[in-house]
């Protein structure tokens, strides 16, 4: 957090791909252009904005235009809030919720036709704290892994809830140096076109993961499923009606 932008009391502009900023590190008044933010904001996609969104972070004006699909995310340093709704569809090259230790990133996705499209992978609490909801027939795909609860000290969640609602992922890690949960309801469906690991050992790094289904017609859908080993807590609760398909096998509590 020790890097500052300053443009003083009447700045110029700063162009760039992608913009990676906490609040507390800009100052002045200004311009910036970018392709990509993962920042401390508030930023709301919607039938008002589309795509192409203008606000402010401080007194900077920032102007995001997507047309080159790069990063998104909210919470950096500090705290943030994405929203997509309306059946506006988003899309980015890599996704952050809660990128640095203390930070909290929040992004909910609503309503039937909204989504958020990735090229790349999708953390949610990569150091800091992340929660995604997908509701009322929202969607979120990214062609990349997932990781929920990434490193060290992280604390991520996702809520799937309500039919038409779903979330597809290369790969799911639920809790892999951190604290991840997965929340299927309702009807909500989720797949993954690899794997989905509950409880993640990356080198000796362990993480705590729990994985809940609650009502019929709620999905869980992949090739392999791995739920802890003898080091790692891993919960998979299966619920009310609900559903888990694994195409190849389902490892629970994998030794050596």
């Amino acid at each position: 957090e020790q890097g500052r932008i300053s443009f003083g009391d009447n700045g110029g502009i700063l162009t760039t791909g992608d913009l990676y900023v906490g609040k507390s590190q800009l100052s002045g008044t200004g311009t910036i252009k970018t392709s990509g933010i993962v920042g401390d904001m508030d930023i709301c996609f919607d039938a008002s904005h589309g795509s192409e969104h203008t606000f402010f972070i401080n007194d900077i004006a920032i102007h995001l235009s997507q047309a080159d699909s790069e990063d998104l995310g909210t919470g950096y340093v500090g705290e943030g809030t994405l929203v997509i709704k309306d059946g506006i569809t988003v899309n980015s090259d890599e996704g952050f919720l809660g990128y640095y230790s203390g930070s909290t990133g929040i992004a909910f996705i609503e309503g039937e036709g909204s989504e958020w499209i990735m090229d790349n992978e999708l953390s949610v609490g990569l150091e800091g704290r992340g929660e995604l909801t997908i509701t009322s027939g929202g969607s979120v795909r990214n062609d990349g892994a997932s990781y929920v609860g990434d490193d060290s000290g992280s604390i991520g969640r996702v809520t799937v809830d309500g039919e038409g609602s779903a979330w597809t992922s290369y790969g799911l890690y639920i809790g892999c140096e951190g604290t991840g949960e997965l929340i299927i309801t309702n009807g909500g469906k989720v797949t993954s076109d690899r794997d989905v690991v509950v409880g993640y050992d990356d080198e000796g790094d362990y993480g705590t993961g729990t994985v809940t289904l609650d009502g019929e017609g709620s999905t869980l859908l992949s090739r392999w499923l791995d739920v802890g080993d003898e080091y790692i807590p891993g919960v998979l609760n299966i619920f009310n009606g609900s559903t888990v398909s694994i195409r190849d096998t389902t490892y629970v509590g994998e030794l050596g």
